[in-house]
């Protein structure tokens, strides 16, 4: 979570960005866990990363000119954000 490639999303989020092409959803969850998580959803038309702070706190960054495709051609950014998982 604290790697300085995902700075730029920790800063849109903390400064509330408007964009068209990022979406991030703020989401609630029921239960408190004393965990986190960071992964990625890779689609067709966009990237999604997802992070949960103590399974309660949720946001879902929502990418959308970064298709799967960008998965595949920066494998560098997979072995990033699998690390997180």
């Amino acid at each position: 979570i604290y790697n300085d490639n995902l700075n730029f999303i920790r800063e849109f989020i903390i400064k509330e960005q408007k964009s068209k092409d990022i979406l991030v959803e703020r989401l609630q969850g029921y239960h408190y866990g004393p965990w986190h998580i960071l992964y990625p959803e890779f689609f067709k038309d966009e990237t999604v990363i997802n992070i949960r702070f103590f399974e309660r706190i949720c946001f879902r960054v929502h990418f959308k000119r970064m298709s799967s495709t960008f998965a595949v051609t920066n494998p560098a950014l997979n072995d990033d954000l699998s690390t997180f998982s």
